[in-house]
């Protein structure tokens, strides 16, 4: 991340898509598709572009990778198109406004009537295999999803639909999962999808600037990804690890023109291969002087791994990749050898107790929350304390950052969808976010429902802050409401 540029103004963008493993293997082509680019408005400001699209695959969607390929060529393009006629070097509150009411709706409908109208015109100049002959043309056979990206030295915004993912690095705060498709009432690999009549209204709910001016001008970097990144992943903490990680290893030592870069391959191809098997593409930039290495502030939920042994080092960059990679199908971790190391002592320990009249105790407690009824669990775990004035203090800073930037709430929520979950499953899961000083995990805990909060957790009732903060965690806390998906990824990878 030590590349050569103007102290506050982005980097060239990078973008790379690679083929799956599991597509390599059965013999189909990529399905995902990245583009980026560099402008300037009509008034001479520094303007950049980033788009990931990802094809659905499988026998319906059969030509999405031409879907894919069209849609960031054309989002690109109009983007372009439409930001080089504009004076963008004074950018105020109203002119916000109007850009985020541009990337929502304007832009959407441009872009919606292009992409079918360059579907339409592949369909009929191409010529159909035996196994597809006799069918009709329909925008499915290319659907994709898509998801754009602008910068400017002033403010960034994103917009886009379908299961694409944003992750943003900073050098003083933690990272954050910056905008996902949240899943909720969606089932297997169901997304949103450019090929939906209703597709123009997809886009309002994934729409966001970001000024970059005055205290909120900070050196950051952006993560965009295709869903084969995280579905790589066992957990948000290594989604957010990997990002850096990738985000590190684009940056070339000298900056070049913004475009596609290889440099990425070799870790797109392990992230695949020993993750999802699906195909992966990244588009990335950093904005200022972005300290590589990991972030000042731990990001929450992401555990210290300890260094592999010497024997299982290895010189190449690619070794450093982050160890959470899974499974799509069976979502398992790949093993690892402390975890190894982990399940030969168990048997060894519990051999142990059993020779000191303790297995029924130690079995117990060592048995996994799931399999423990609540009660027990309360018994087992301390409980928690009111918060100490350093806590509380912290706690307060967190709101405090929060309600100064109320355009980072829901995002920050969202990143923490696995932790409401675990707050309400598990009464131990509000000591360790205390004990791990994770203090948006605590401000969570003292906001749950009445019911689930301790005397003492009711007590912080008063760190409760700006109407925004509390309105989100009232909804988040709150069980979701499902959402009808129309369309699914059939590729099975």
């Amino acid at each position: 991340m030590s590349i050569l540029q103007a102290p506050w103004s982005w980097s060239p963008q990078l973008h790379r898509s690679r083929r799956g493993a599991s597509h390599k293997r059965r013999g189909l082509p990529c399905q995902d598709a990245s583009l980026t680019a560099s402008l300037r408005s009509a008034d001479g400001l520094a303007i950049g572009l980033m788009s990931v699209a990802d094809g659905h695959g499988g026998n319906r969607y059969w030509l999405s990778d031409v879907g894919s390929r069209l849609a960031c060529e054309l989002a690109i393009r109009i983007a372009a198109n439409d930001l080089a006629q504009q004076r963008l070097a004074n950018s105020g509150p109203a002119q916000l406004e109007e850009m985020r009411r541009w990337l929502a709706d304007e832009w959407p409908k441009q872009l919606l009537a292009s992409w079918r109208k360059a579907i339409r015109l592949d369909w009929e100049k191409r010529t159909l295999p035996p196994d597809h002959q006799g069918e009709v043309f329909s925008a499915q056979t290319y659907g994709s999803t898509l998801a754009l990206v602008v910068l400017t030295p002033q403010w960034w915004g994103h917009t886009g639909l379908g299961d694409w993912d944003l992750v943003l690095v900073s050098n003083d705060q933690p990272d954050q999962i910056i905008s996902q498709e949240t899943g909720d009432g969606f089932h297997g690999e169901a997304t949103e999808s450019l090929c939906l009549t209703r597709a123009s209204d997809c886009f309002k709910a994934r729409t966001a600037i970001y000024p970059l001016t005055g205290d909120r001008r900070q050196a950051c970097g952006l993560v965009l990804s295709t869903d084969g990144v995280r579905k790589s992943c066992t957990a948000d903490a290594d989604h957010l690890a990997l990002a850096r990680y990738l985000l590190e290893e684009a940056q070339p030592p000298q900056a070049p023109a913004s475009g596609e870069t290889s440099r990425l391959d070799p870790s797109l191809d392990r992230i695949s291969s020993e993750g999802s098997g699906d195909d992966v593409s990244v588009a990335i930039a950093c904005f200022g002087n972005l300290r590589p290495g990991v972030p000042a502030k731990p990001a929450p939920e992401q555990p210290e791994l300890p260094p592999p042994p010497p024997e299982l080092r290895r010189p190449s960059a690619i070794a450093r990749l982050p160890s959470g990679l899974a499974s799509k199908t069976k979502r398992q971790p790949v093993s690892s050898p402390s975890r190894l190391l982990r399940q030969t002592m168990v048997p060894i320990v519990l051999l142990l107790a059993s020779g000191c009249g303790l297995a029924a105790l130690a079995w117990f407690r060592l048995l996994p929350p799931w399999n423990r009824t609540p009660g027990a669990v309360a018994a087992l775990e301390p409980q928690p304390q009111g918060l100490l004035a350093a806590e509380r203090e912290a706690v307060l800073k967190q709101i405090k950052q929060l309600c100064s930037q109320p355009e980072l709430i829901e995002p920050s929520l969202k990143a923490r969808k696995s932790q409401f979950s675990q707050l309400q499953n598990n009464p131990a899961e509000r000591t360790r976010v205390l004990k791990d000083k994770d203090w948006l995990g605590v401000l969570i805990a003292l906001n749950q429902p009445e019911d689930l909060l301790t005397r003492n957790h009711r007590n912080e009732r008063e760190l409760q802050a700006c109407p925004q903060l509390q309105e989100a965690l009232r909804q988040h806390w709150q069980p979701s409401t499902p959402r009808t998906r129309a369309v699914s990824n059939d590729d099975g990878a």
